[in-house]
């Protein structure tokens, strides 16, 4: 039996061990997994060179590409320039209608609402390493490059999976992104921190189609 593809995961606004589970759920079905981090050293980077370093570390490679949260962003800059098996985006930014840096602080707010204390308290270390230089860099970066210009592009087959409780991320946008849109009823924009075993199917059962 041939061997799944690899899965490589794009997190979110520098953090990344809320998805650390989710690895976890993935490599336990028998496929490698992997992060790949937003550098705590060297220049700030924005879309376009976090999106070279992901390239350079599949190219060559057989891999699904997972992005989550600003990572959706990531990937799919990525994807449209390196073959990959399949691009799943989890919990798309940034939505048209938050795009200015008060408008998706404000959002950010009402979900941080509905996310655990336990999230916020595991993120606080890895946004205070990151610093604020890199991710408001980044965030900046985010609102210019809207992830609706960089799925054009992509020829891979393409899933969008978003929560349902997410105020990051409208229905109708998400449903514009093409591909295939899943919705997890009840779930904030967080929603690997919180079911990282439905995530890891979701990602899996699209890597042996």
């Amino acid at each position: 039996m041939r061997a799944p593809p690899d899965v490589v995961i794009v997190p979110g606004l520098a953090v990344s061990r809320y998805l650390e589970p989710t690895v976890r759920c993935v490599e336990a079905t028998g496929a490698r997994c992997e992060l790949v981090r937003l550098p705590t050293n060297g220049p700030p980077l924005g879309i376009p060179e976090y999106a070279a370093l992901v390239a350079e570390r599949i190219a060559g490679r057989e891999v699904v590409l997972v992005g989550h949260s600003s990572g959706t962003q990531v990937a799919a800059a990525v994807a449209r320039d390196v073959p990959v098996t399949r691009l799943v985006l989890g919990s798309p930014t940034v939505d048209p209608a938050y795009r200015t840096v008060p408008r998706v602080m404000a959002r950010w707010l009402v979900d941080g609402a509905r996310e655990p204390a336990s999230l916020g308290r595991q993120e606080l270390p890895e946004w205070a390493k990151a610093g604020p230089r890199r991710i408001f860099t980044l965030l900046r970066s985010m609102l210019r490059h809207p992830l609706e210009d960089l799925v054009t592009g992509v020829a891979a087959p393409l899933v969008v999976v978003r929560g349902g409780r997410d105020p990051l991320c409208t229905p109708a946008w998400a449903a514009r992104l093409g591909g295939h849109l899943l919705t997890l009823p009840g779930l904030p924009h967080a929603f690997p921190y919180l079911d990282p075993v439905v995530f890891a199917r979701i990602v899996v059962d699209r890597c042996s189609r």
